[in-house]
Protein backbone atom coordinates (compact mmCIF):
# COMPACT_ATOMS: atom_id res chain seq x y z
CA UNK A 1 0.00 0.00 0.00
CA UNK A 2 1.61 2.89 -1.32
CA UNK A 3 -0.52 5.17 0.85
CA UNK A 4 0.54 3.87 4.19
CA UNK A 5 1.42 6.65 6.50
CA UNK A 6 3.56 5.83 9.54
CA UNK A 7 0.23 6.80 12.17
CA UNK A 8 -1.28 3.82 10.06
CA UNK A 9 1.48 1.38 10.30
CA UNK A 10 2.54 1.63 13.79
CA UNK A 11 -0.52 2.85 15.71
CA UNK A 12 -3.84 1.44 14.22
CA UNK A 13 -5.24 -1.49 14.73
CA UNK A 14 -7.84 -0.87 11.73
CA UNK A 15 -6.12 -4.14 9.47
CA UNK A 16 -4.85 -7.20 8.95
CA UNK A 17 -0.75 -7.45 8.61
CA UNK A 18 0.84 -10.44 7.09
CA UNK A 19 3.94 -12.21 8.44
CA UNK A 20 6.66 -10.51 6.52
CA UNK A 21 5.65 -6.93 7.33
CA UNK A 22 5.14 -7.56 10.74
CA UNK A 23 8.25 -8.85 10.59
CA UNK A 24 10.13 -5.72 9.38
CA UNK A 25 7.94 -3.76 11.41
CA UNK A 26 8.55 -4.70 14.61
CA UNK A 27 12.35 -5.58 13.56
CA UNK A 28 12.16 -1.07 13.03
CA UNK A 29 10.80 -0.64 16.35
CA UNK A 30 13.02 -3.32 18.23
CA UNK A 31 16.69 -1.63 16.42
CA UNK A 32 15.67 2.16 17.41
CA UNK A 33 14.52 0.98 20.96
CA UNK A 34 17.85 -0.70 21.26
CA UNK A 35 19.70 1.85 19.99
CA UNK A 36 18.33 4.58 21.56
CA UNK A 37 18.59 2.91 25.21
CA UNK A 38 22.08 2.09 24.17
CA UNK A 39 22.32 6.14 23.79
CA UNK A 40 20.58 7.29 27.10
CA UNK A 41 21.45 4.86 29.43
CA UNK A 42 23.27 5.39 32.36
CA UNK A 43 27.21 4.74 31.77
CA UNK A 44 27.19 1.58 33.36
CA UNK A 45 24.86 0.53 30.67
CA UNK A 46 22.00 0.61 33.50
CA UNK A 47 18.39 2.02 32.37
CA UNK A 48 17.24 5.33 33.99
CA UNK A 49 14.04 7.12 34.22
CA UNK A 50 14.26 8.18 30.60
CA UNK A 51 15.13 4.80 28.98
CA UNK A 52 12.63 3.45 30.92
CA UNK A 53 9.72 6.23 29.64
CA UNK A 54 11.21 5.22 26.01
CA UNK A 55 10.44 1.36 26.82
CA UNK A 56 6.91 2.09 27.64
CA UNK A 57 5.98 4.34 24.59
CA UNK A 58 7.85 1.27 22.65
CA UNK A 59 5.27 -0.95 23.88
CA UNK A 60 2.56 1.19 21.77
CA UNK A 61 3.64 0.43 18.58
CA UNK A 62 4.39 -3.05 19.55
CA UNK A 63 1.21 -3.54 20.94
CA UNK A 64 -0.85 -2.24 17.54
CA UNK A 65 1.38 -4.33 15.18
CA UNK A 66 0.65 -7.53 17.57
CA UNK A 67 -3.00 -6.63 17.35
CA UNK A 68 -3.14 -6.10 13.39
CA UNK A 69 -1.46 -9.57 12.86
CA UNK A 70 -3.71 -11.34 15.50
CA UNK A 71 -6.15 -10.03 12.96
CA UNK A 72 -4.95 -11.79 9.88
CA UNK A 73 -4.87 -15.11 12.06
CA UNK A 74 -8.54 -14.35 13.04
CA UNK A 75 -8.17 -13.97 16.36
CA UNK A 76 -8.92 -11.23 19.26
CA UNK A 77 -6.90 -9.03 20.48
CA UNK A 78 -6.08 -10.85 23.90
CA UNK A 79 -2.45 -12.20 23.30
CA UNK A 80 -1.26 -8.73 22.31
CA UNK A 81 -2.28 -7.37 25.95
CA UNK A 82 -1.04 -10.36 27.33
CA UNK A 83 2.43 -8.87 25.81
CA UNK A 84 2.07 -5.77 26.47
CA UNK A 85 1.71 -6.84 30.59
CA UNK A 86 4.24 -8.83 30.27
CA UNK A 87 6.12 -6.07 28.55
CA UNK A 88 5.72 -4.20 31.82
CA UNK A 89 6.80 -6.68 33.51
CA UNK A 90 10.17 -7.19 32.10
CA UNK A 91 10.88 -3.83 32.64
CA UNK A 92 10.24 -3.64 36.06
CA UNK A 93 12.32 -6.86 36.19
CA UNK A 94 14.91 -5.38 34.37
CA UNK A 95 15.55 -2.28 36.59
CA UNK A 96 16.83 -5.13 39.15
CA UNK A 97 20.59 -4.77 37.92
CA UNK A 98 21.41 -6.93 41.23
CA UNK A 99 19.88 -9.84 39.90
CA UNK A 100 20.77 -9.43 36.17
CA UNK A 101 24.69 -9.44 37.47
CA UNK A 102 23.76 -12.46 39.69
CA UNK A 103 22.57 -13.89 37.21
CA UNK A 104 26.25 -13.16 35.65
CA UNK A 105 28.04 -15.08 38.22
CA UNK A 106 25.70 -18.05 38.01
CA UNK A 107 23.37 -16.99 40.55
CA UNK A 108 19.71 -17.11 39.90
CA UNK A 109 17.25 -14.93 42.30
CA UNK A 110 13.91 -15.12 41.84
CA UNK A 111 13.58 -11.68 40.23
CA UNK A 112 15.88 -12.98 37.47
CA UNK A 113 13.56 -16.53 36.94
CA UNK A 114 10.92 -13.71 36.50
CA UNK A 115 12.93 -11.91 33.93
CA UNK A 116 14.23 -15.19 32.06
CA UNK A 117 10.56 -16.60 32.49
CA UNK A 118 8.87 -13.50 30.79
CA UNK A 119 11.78 -13.11 28.11
CA UNK A 120 11.05 -16.67 26.98
CA UNK A 121 6.91 -16.08 26.94
CA UNK A 122 7.70 -13.31 24.91
CA UNK A 123 9.82 -14.72 22.60
CA UNK A 124 7.30 -17.68 21.96
CA UNK A 125 4.74 -14.86 21.43
CA UNK A 126 6.64 -13.65 18.63
CA UNK A 127 7.52 -16.29 17.13
CA UNK A 128 4.01 -17.26 16.67
CA UNK A 129 3.08 -14.19 15.17
CA UNK A 130 6.17 -14.35 12.71
CA UNK A 131 5.70 -17.83 11.59
CA UNK A 132 1.96 -18.26 11.96
CA UNK A 133 0.22 -18.69 8.62
CA UNK A 134 -2.89 -16.14 8.18
CA UNK A 135 -5.93 -17.02 7.36
CA UNK A 136 -6.35 -17.61 3.53
CA UNK A 137 -9.08 -15.15 1.99
CA UNK A 138 -11.56 -12.31 4.03
CA UNK A 139 -11.98 -13.51 8.02
CA UNK A 140 -14.20 -11.33 10.28
CA UNK A 141 -11.54 -8.72 10.54
CA UNK A 142 -11.20 -7.97 6.74
CA UNK A 143 -9.46 -8.82 3.63
CA UNK A 144 -6.75 -10.91 3.25
CA UNK A 145 -3.63 -8.78 3.32
CA UNK A 146 -1.78 -10.79 0.38
CA UNK A 147 -4.71 -10.87 -1.73
CA UNK A 148 -4.52 -6.91 -1.59
CA UNK A 149 -1.25 -6.89 -2.11
CA UNK A 150 -1.70 -8.56 -5.44
CA UNK A 151 -4.57 -6.60 -6.76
Amino acid sequence: MADETIQSMFLSSERRLNRLKYFKRTLVIGVVAILLNVLFSNEDGSDNAFTLLLSIFFLVPSYFLDVQRLKDLDKDSTIAILNVILGLVFMVFAQDSLSIEMMNYGIITGEARVYIFVSLIQTAIWVYLCFAEGTHGRNKYGEDPLEANES
